[in-house]
């Protein structure tokens, strides 16, 4: 989506046959985004919540994540580097116009690439900007406790994870 774009529940409703192709097109989107395109995950979450009564701008806006997509698909994720395991996290507050809901995301990459990613409304409704990102710092670091967890069954060694 555009920088900016904000979906909502108010506009145009779709009719008839476009309603199908709209919830096909975003779950092929959604499919994308849990396996190989951790970049669409934020995108992909915002029309995934307007799906019982999808709108004009929410097919429009699918449509522009397509477009991303065609425009980077030579683009992946490349293993290789032999960096350590880094976890970013970071929200928007009150992103979600109709609710005014956080979103929490977060990125953990290992040998050069993402491994762990997430982006989803938070539960509960924030008062600061402080507020929601110390929620999305928390996820990430439960998450971050899981992976340490994991890479030291995996291997004998597991060097301290850095969080940004």
């Amino acid at each position: 989506m555009g920088v900016g774009a904000r979906l909502t529940k108010d506009g145009k409703p779709l009719m008839g046959a476009l309603i199908k192709t709209d919830q096909e097109l975003v779950g092929s989107l959604l499919y994308l985004a849990t396996g190989t395109r951790p970049v669409i995950s934020f995108a992909v979450g915002q029309l995934t919540r307007h799906k019982s009564a999808p709108r004009m701008e929410h097919l429009a806006a699918a449509k522009t994540v397509l477009r991303y997509l065609k425009g980077t698909a030579s683009l992946g994720l490349t293993y290789g580097s032999a960096a350590a395991m880094v976890g970013y996290s970071d929200a928007d507050y009150a992103g979600d116009l109709d609710t005014r809901r956080s979103t929490t995301g977060y990125v953990f990459t290992f040998n050069g690439a993402a491994v762990s990613w997430t982006s989803k409304r938070q539960p509960s409704v924030d008062h600061s900007t402080t507020e929601s990102k110390y929620i999305a710092a928390a996820t990430a670091a439960k998450e971050a406790v899981w992976l340490s967890r994991l890479i030291k069954d995996l291997t004998v060694t597991a060097a301290p994870m850095r969080m940004r």
